[in-house]
C-alpha cells in the first residue's frame, strides 16, 4: 500500500490524476471483502514505516517512533500482520505497545541486508490464528550475500562500469558534509551552487538563484578526489535543471510552504531548500504558517514583492515535489536538458579554457571561503536562521545559538 503523502514525495507529473487515501481508511475497507472470501489471516503490506533510536540487529522495537504509529491503532483489529518498511530501519515488533496486543509488525530494513522470517500458526480444526513470530535474519555477513550466480552477475557489471565509476572529477579541499536533519549543509550548497553555475548563462536559462531541497541530498562527498561514483551516490536522481520565472511574492510563497512541512519524529528541525550562494533568508518556526519566512534577499538587497526573479530548480521541485505547489506558478521555464549531477560534476571539476579559444588548459583558482553567517535562537520550538547557508551552530548564552559559514569544499586543482 502506498503512502497517503506519496503526491508529495514523487514527480508530481507522474502521478497526475491519482489520489492517495488515508492508509488506515484504506486498508480497513477491504477487511469485510476478505473475511467473505475466507481470509484466516489478514496481512497488511505497507510503504509506510518507523525507526528505533539506535541502529540494532534487526530485531529490536524498543523506541519505535515514525509516521507509522498512528497509523497502527486505526486499523481493524482484524488485521494483525503488518509488513512495513519506507524508512530504511529494520525491527520486529510483536505485541508491543506501539503495535497494539496481537499484532506482529515488521520492517527488513534495506538493500538485501536482512529477510524476515515470518511464521504464522494456525488452529488445524478451527483456522484460528492462535500465535506468530517473526526474525529478521541476516543476509552473509549483512553486506554482501554469499549466492555465487548473483555475485558472479553483480561483479560483471561492476567491472564493466568501474572505468567510469572510479574516474577522478573533481577534487575538494574538504569533506561536503550533509546534515542529519536534512538542513542546510555543505553538501546541500555545494548543489546548489552547481545548478546555479550551470543554468546561470543566458542561453542556459539566465538564473539568479538555485533552491534544492536539501532532503535529496544522499551522502556527503569525500575530501580531496572525487570519484564520478560519490557524486553519483550524492546525486542519483537523473534530474533535470529547470529555471523558471517568479515574483518575490511567488518565491517567498514557495519557502513559507517548505517550513510549513510538520518537523518529522526524532528531528529537532524542518528540512531546508539550501540557496545558492548570495540568496538569504529568515525563519522563525514560532510565528504562524506562511508568516515564517523574512528578510529575504538577492546579494544582499531585499527581494521585492513585484520583482521578477530567475530561479533554478530540479524538475521535481518545479512540477511541486514536496508540496511545494508555489513553484507551478513559475513562468518563461527553460529546460535545457542539464542533468543535475552533470552540473555538479562540472562544478567541482578542475576548471579548464576551451581549446577553441587557447589550445590548451589551465585549472581555475580555488574558490573563497564562505563569505555570510547565520544567527539562530532556540527556545524551546522556536528556531530563527537569520541568513541562509549556515552550517554549524555552537552553544552560546541564554540558549542561543550562532552559526557561522565555515570555509567551504571548492572546486580546486
Amino acid at each position: 500500500m502506498t503512502l497517503k503523502g506519496t503526491a508529495s514525495l514523487v514527480t508530481p507529473s507522474g502521478v497526475k490524476g491519482l489520489s492517495f487515501a488515508d492508509e488506515a481508511t484504506t486498508a480497513n475497507a477491504l477487511v469485510p471483502k476478505l473475511k467473505a472470501e475466507g481470509a484466516d489471516a489478514i496481512v497488511l503490506l505497507i510503504h509506510q514505516g518507523g525507526k528505533l533510536p539506535q541502529f540494532t540487529t534487526g530485531n529490536a522495537c524498543d523506541g519505535l517512533y515514525g509516521d507509522i504509529l498512528p497509523i497502527l491503532p486505526k486499523l481493524d483489529p482484524a488485521i494483525t500482520t503488518v509488513v512495513s518498511g519506507h524508512t530504511h530501519w529494520a525491527y520486529v515488533c510483536n505485541g508491543t505497545v506501539e503495535t497494539g496486543a496481537g499484532r506482529l509488525m515488521t520492517s527488513a530494513g534495506k538493500y538485501g541486508y536482512f529477510v524476515s522470517d515470518l511464521r504464522l500458526r494456525f488452529d488445524p480444526s478451527t483456522k484460528r490464528l492462535l500465535e506468530q513470530s517473526a526474525t529478521n535474519v541476516v543476509v552473509g555477513n549483512g553486506e554482501r550475500g554469499v549466492d555465487a550466480p548473483e555475485q558472479a552477475l553483480v561483479s560483471r557489471y561492476a567491472a564493466a562500469v568501474a572505468p567510469i565509476a572510479n574516474r577522478v572529477v573533481g577534487r575538494l579541499t574538504e569533506k561536503a558534509t550533509t546534515d542529519t536533519d536534512d538542513g542546510e549543509s555543505a553538501a546541500a550548497d555545494l548543489i546548489a551552487d552547481s545548478m546555479l553555475a550551470a543554468t546561470r548563462a543566458a542561453e542556459n536559462g539566465g538564473a539568479q538563484i538555485a533552491l534544492v531541497n536539501a532532503t535529496g541530498v544522499r551522502v556527503a562527498l569525500p575530501s580531496g578526489d572525487v570519484l564520478y561514483k560519490d557524486a553519483f551516490a550524492m546525486m542519483p536522481f537523473g534530474n533535470n535543471l529547470l529555471v523558471m520565472t517568479l515574483t518575490g511574492k511567488q518565491l517567498k510563497a514557495a519557502i513559507e510552504q517548505q517550513y510549513a512541512i510538520p518537523i518529522k519524529p526524532g528531528r529537532s528541525r524542518p528540512a531546508a531548500l539550501a540557496p545558492s550562494d548570495g540568496f538569504t533568508y529568515a525563519v522563525d518556526m514560532t510565528k504562524p504558517e506562511g508568516s515564517r519566512v523574512s528578510d529575504v534577499r538577492l546579494n544582499g538587497k531585499p527581494v521585492s514583492a513585484e520583482g521578477r526573479y530567475r530561479v533554478a530548480l530540479n524538475n521535481y521541485l518545479a512540477s511541486g515535489g514536496d508540496g511545494l505547489s508555489a513553484f507551478t506558478q513559475g513562468t518563461d521555464i527553460t529546460d535545457k536538458g542539464i542533468i543535475d549531477l552533470d552540473a555538479l560534476v562540472a562544478w567541482i571539476a578542475p576548471g579548464r579554457i576551451p581549446r577553441s579559444r587557447a589550445g590548451s588548459a589551465s585549472p581555475a583558482s580555488a574558490t573563497a571561503a564562505r563569505r555570510s553567517s547565520a544567527t539562530c535562537a532556540s527556545a524551546g520550538p522556536r528556531l530563527r536562521c537569520e541568513a541562509g547557508r549556515a552550517s554549524r551552530c555552537r552553544s552560546g548564552d541564554a540558549g542561543r545559538l550562532r552559526a557561522r559559514r565555515s570555509r567551504w569544499p571548492a572546486r580546486a586543482a
